[in-house]
């Protein structure tokens, strides 16, 4: 079908029309849209997304650079004496041995004697077995002291401030006599790779201060001894 006019005066018409402006400023105005969100918009984004992964390789870098100054910096003997006092305060397997003669170190010191002990293990059907599980990070050492009351008093003082690390559960105080239940810790090693570009392996003021804390708790105790005349029973599992 041909045109009765040429296209050129449609044209003119339509431009002496007054839908004309409106027109042309609503096409420049989608013009623009379209250019912001087809091509500047993803270019602003791009240049953000670069900027952060420059951020975060420039964190990554920094990181890396203290662990290895870190790293570099450690003594062999200071890590293993820091490693050493740990496994002490905390050890990695349930160290009976370790516990009794810690108390029987703070006794000697309060001037209490350590009647009998009783360890307590768990049960045998306990989750023992499970990663992460609560009985796997303490037992039960159950003691029977006498002496005074301050040699009591002096006895729980001092093993609050004693390796490795415990808690009294309960305490039966009965003339010259208690029975104390303490809660001794442990904590099972668990090896991983650790990230040198995304771990701090520095030691925060806190960490520092711990380990100077229970650095002081061990230089206090004693070579432990334990009394001829202490009777230890052997570990006993709780009854379902």
């Amino acid at each position: 079908m041909k045109l009765r006019h040429p296209y050129k005066y449609y044209l003119f018409l339509f431009r002496d029309s007054k839908y004309y402006l409106p027109t042309i400023y609503s096409t420049i105005i989608l013009a623009c849209i379209l250019l912001i969100v087809f091509v500047i918009y993803p270019q602003i984004q791009n240049f953000l997304n670069i900027n952060a992964q420059v951020n975060q390789l420039t964190s990554q870098i920094a990181t890396l650079k203290n662990n290895i100054n870190n790293i570099s910096g450690v003594n062999d003997s200071d890590l293993q004496s820091n490693f050493d006092l740990v496994s002490r305060a905390v050890p990695a397997n349930k160290d009976f041995s370790g516990a009794i003669q810690d108390v029987s170190s703070v006794a000697i010191q309060s001037n209490v004697i350590l009647n009998n002990f009783t360890v307590v293990v768990g049960d045998y059907s306990s989750t023992s077995g499970i990663a992460g599980a609560s009985s796997d990070q303490n037992f039960t050492l159950n003691i029977n002291i006498r002496g005074s009351s301050s040699g009591i008093i002096n006895f729980l003082s001092k093993l609050k401030n004693s390796l490795p690390l415990m808690s009294v559960q309960s305490i039966t105080i009965s003339q010259s006599q208690a029975i104390i239940a303490l809660q001794v810790y442990y904590v099972p090693y668990h090896q991983k790779n650790v990230d040198l570009i995304s771990t701090n392996l520095s030691l925060n003021p806190t960490d520092q201060s711990t380990l100077n804390q229970i650095a002081n708790w061990n230089t206090n105790n004693i070579v432990p001894v334990v009394s001829t005349n202490s009777k230890g029973n052997l570990p006993t599992f709780s009854s379902n």
